[in-house]
């Protein structure tokens, strides 16, 4: 997909605002440098939790920054093979976004499902429509509700990514989001405090 179709970015070389979601760097890890291959960031990974955590093989892939299934099944596929192909891994966890898993995309989510403990962290943020216009998300909580269920149909281990203290949203606000998370099939919640 060119720089123009979802997800939503912010980018000089659009010239416009995108997602307020997401720093510009998509929350890269600390240990990764810019343009770096799959291969560099799969050794930096590794040396870094060797170096940090004493952290020994098997471990586990986590595929955070920007929008992990904003591409065709093709290339993910090639992709996330080369990734897992570099190190011992036993788990994988892919962020995304609710509105980029296409069917292919599930297709292929559930062949990695096969071979590793596979979650698919989806992000959610907030329930609150409004707030996700204010953040220029480009989707609705609708759109959440149904990449959820989508998920869960595929048996895919879920967990909804959010953040509380969002511009304008109230502590009755967080609790209304917690309740429609908690009508999901998600299976874990990952908070972020703004």
């Amino acid at each position: 997909r060119d720089l123009h179709s979802f997800p939503t970015r912010r980018s000089s070389d659009l010239g416009e605002g995108g997602c307020a979601f997401c720093a510009g760097d998509g929350g890269r890890a600390r240990h990764l440098s810019s343009g770096q291959d799959v291969q560099a960031q799969v050794k930096a990974g590794v040396e870094y939790v060797r170096r940090r955590y004493n952290a020994e093989p098997p471990y586990a892939a986590y595929f955070q920054s920007f929008t992990n299934t904003n591409a065709g099944a093709d290339t993910l596929r090639r992709l996330y093979g080369e990734a897992l192909s570099l190190s011992d891994f036993k788990a994988v966890i892919i962020a995304t976004r609710p509105d980029c898993i296409p069917d292919d995309t599930l297709d292929l989510l559930s062949e990695l499902s096969e071979s590793y403990e596979l979650w698919v962290e989806l992000g959610v943020q907030t329930a609150h429509d409004r707030t996700l216009q204010l953040g220029n998300r480009g989707h609705d909580f609708a759109c959440v509700e149904t990449a959820a269920l989508r998920l869960a149909e595929r048996g895919l281990k879920t967990a909804a990514h959010m953040i509380l203290g969002l511009p304008g949203e109230t502590p009755d606000d967080f609790i209304q989001t917690a309740k429609r998370i908690a009508a999901l099939p998600f299976s874990g919640v990952k908070v972020h405090n703004l």
